[in-house]
C-alpha cells in the first residue's frame, strides 16, 4: 500500500479522497429521502386511523404486529443516528497520520490551520449582508473618530510645547567650536550643563516674580487703608461699638443675602458657538408624474349579457343562454330579501346546462368546448351569491349543480381549472355550514369505492405516488370533519378498508 501511495502526491491523494467522500454522502442523502417520505405518509395514516377508531386502548397494545414494526423502526432510527454522529465526528476531526510518505510538516501545519479556521467559522453565527454593511459603516465611523482624536491630540501637544518652550542659548563655547571645526559631535557634558543652567535660571526668575507681586500687593493695601481711614476725632472717625446704633432687621437680612450670594460658587457660563448661516438653495422643480390609469374591471352583469347575446340558437345555446339570464336576475336581486326563487332557478338552469354539455361532448366536442368559458362565469357567480342563509331546498339544488359541474370537469380537466376552483370554494362552504343531503351520501360512497379499487393496483414501497396519496388523505379528512343526514363515515366499512389498504401500502 505504501508503494501505491508513494506514486501520488499529497494534493492528488487529498482531491481523490474528498471526491469519494462527497459522492458517498450525496448517495446516502438520496437514499434517505424515500425513507423520510414513507415516514410522513405513515404518520398521516396513523392520524386518520386514530380519528376513526375511538378505542380506549392504544394501537400498539391492540396489535402485536404494529408494536413489532414500531420497535424495528425505532431501532433502525437509533442505529442511523449513531452512524450519523460517528460520521460527523470523523469528518470534523483532524487526521493523526499522513496518507502519503511524501507529505511534509508544512502541509500538516497548513491543514491544521485550515481545520481550526473552519471550526471557528462554524462556531460563529452567519451574518446577513445587511448586518455586514452596517458593521462596515460603523467600523468606518469609529476609525474616522479615532483618527480625528489622534490629530487633535497631536495638535494640542504641539501647541503646549510651543507655549512652554524656552529659548536656549545655542552659542558655542570655544571648545565646542573647536570640536565643530574638527567635524566631531557636541559633547554630552556640555549639553547637560546647559540644561542645568537653564533650569536654575528659570526657578530663580519665578521666585523673583512672586516676591515682586507680594510686595506690590502689600503696598497697595497700605495706600488704600491710609486714603480711606479718616483722622481720629473727625466727622468720619470710627465710633465705638457702645455708641453705634444697631442696624435695622431689614439691613441685616440684605447683608446676609449679599454675603450668601458672594459665598456661592460661581458657575462657568458656556459660550455657545456661533453657527454659520446656512446657504439658501433654490428649490428644484419636481417632476410631476401623471397618475397611472387603473384597469377598469367590467361588471359581472355586463359580461353575462355579452355572453348571452353571443350564444347560438341551437339546443346547447338555448340551455346556456337560459342559465346566463338566470345569473343576471340573481345578480340584480342579490341585495334583496326575495332572492330565494332566483337562487333555485339559477342553480337548476346551471345544472341543466352542464348536463347538456356532458351529453353532447362526444357528438359535438367543438360546440361543448365553446361554452366552457360561460360555465366558468356561471360558477363564479354561484360561489359569490351562495355564501348566505340558504334553505334546505336551496342546499339540495346547490349540491345537484355541483354534481353536474364535477362531471364536466372530469371530461375537460385541463380546460376547466378556473371552474374547478370556484367549485371547490362553494363545496367547502356547504360542507362547513350545512349538513350534506342523503342523496349526496351515495355519491360519496361510490367515490370511496372507486378509490379503494385504484389503491389495490398500487405496489407497496415502489415508486410511492406522493401527490395522489395526499389528495386521498385530504378527502378522507374532509369526510371525517363534515356532517351528514343519516350517515356517519366512521362506521362506514368501505372507509375502514380504504384506510387499512393505505396503511399496508405505505
Amino acid at each position: 500500500m505504501d508503494v501505491i501511495l508513494s506514486r501520488f502526491t499529497a494534493a492528488e491523494l487529498r482531491v481523490t479522497c474528498l471526491a469519494a467522500v462527497e459522492d458517498e454522502l450525496q448517495h446516502a442523502e438520496t437514499q434517505l429521502q424515500p425513507a423520510l417520505d414513507a415516514l410522513r405518509r405513515s404518520q398521516s395514516v396513523v392520524r386518520a386511523s386514530r380519528e376513526m377508531v375511538r378505542a380506549p386502548l392504544v394501537l400498539v397494545d391492540e396489535s402485536p404486529q404494529v408494536a413489532t414494526a414500531l420497535e424495528q423502526l425505532v431501532a433502525a432510527c437509533n442505529e442511523m443516528g449513531t452512524l450519523i454522529c460517528d460520521l460527523s465526528r470523523e469528518l470534523s476531526s483532524v487526521g493523526t497520520s499522513d496518507a502519503s510518505p511524501s507529505a511534509t510538516d508544512d502541509e500538516d501545519q497548513q491543514v491544521t490551520n485550515n481545520l481550526s479556521s473552519l471550526n471557528k467559522d462554524k462556531a460563529e453565527p452567519k451574518r446577513s449582508s445587511g448586518t455586514e454593511k452596517v458593521e462596515r459603516k460603523k467600523a468606518a465611523k469609529e476609525t474616522g473618530r479615532a483618527v480625528a482624536a489622534v490629530q487633535n491630540t497631536s495638535a494640542r501637544s504641539k501647541a503646549a510645547v510651543k507655549a512652554t518652550a524656552t529659548v536656549i542659548d545655542l552659542s558655542l563655547s570655544d571648545e565646542e567650536e573647536v570640536v565643530k571645526e574638527e567635524g566631531g559631535k557636541k559633547p554630552q557634558s556640555a549639553i547637560n550643563m546647559s540644561v542645568k543652567n537653564e533650569t536654575l535660571d528659570k526657578s530663580r526668575k519665578e521666585a523673583a516674580d512672586v516676591e515682586t507681586q507680594e510686595s506690590l500687593r502689600q503696598a497697595t493695601a497700605d495706600e488704600l487703608e491710609s486714603l480711606v481711614s479718616p483722622a481720629p476725632g473727625s466727622v468720619g472717625s470710627p465710633v465705638p461699638a457702645e455708641v453705634m446704633e444697631p442696624p435695622p432687621a431689614e439691613m441685616e437680612d440684605e447683608q446676609k443675602e449679599v454675603k450668601a450670594r458672594d459665598e456661592r460658587p460661581r458657575r462657568k457660563t458656556k459660550k455657545r458657538k456661533r453657527k454659520a448661516p446656512r446657504a439658501v438653495v433654490a428649490p428644484v422643480a419636481k417632476r410631476v408624474v401623471p397618475p397611472v390609469a387603473k384597469r377598469v374591471v367590467p361588471d359581472v352583469v355586463v359580461q353575462l349579457r355579452k355572453q348571452a347575446e353571443m350564444a347560438p340558437s341551437g339546443n346547447v345555446g338555448v340551455a346556456v343562454c337560459t342559465a346566463l339570464n338566470a345569473a343576471i336576475a340573481l345578480e340584480k336581486h342579490q341585495k334583496t330579501d326575495t332572492k330565494g326563487p332566483f337562487t333555485k332557478s339559477f342553480a337548476s338552469a346551471t345544472a341543466a346546462a352542464a348536463r347538456v354539455l356532458v351529453g353532447v361532448h362526444t357528438s359535438h366536442p367543438v360546440q361543448a368546448e365553446r361554452h366552457l368559458e360561460d360555465m366558468r362565469l356561471l360558477m363564479s357567480v354561484a360561489a359569490m351569491n351562495f355564501k348566505c342563509e340558504l334553505s334546505r331546498e336551496e342546499v339540495y339544488v346547490a349540491w345537484q349543480m355541483l354534481k353536474e359541474i364535477q362531471k364536466l370537469h372530469d371530461i375537460y380537466p385541463a380546460k376547466t381549472k378556473g371552474l374547478h376552483r370556484s367549485w371547490l370554494e362553494l363545496r367547502r362552504y356547504l360542507v362547513k355550514e350545512y349538513e350534506v343531503p342523503a342523496d349526496v351520501v351515495g355519491d360519496l360512497k361510490t367515490q370511496l369505492l372507486r378509490m379503494l379499487v385504484e389503491l389495490r393496483g398500487w405496489k407497496p414501497h415502489h415508486e410511492l405516488p406522493v401527490k395522489p396519496f395526499d389528495q386521498k388523505m385530504s378527502f378522507i379528512n374532509e369526510l371525517l370533519a363534515s356532517r351528514y343526514e343519516m350517515w356517519d363515515p366512521r362506521t362506514e366499512p368501505i372507509l375502514g378498508r380504504l384506510v387499512g389498504t393505505m396503511e399496508r401500502i405505505f
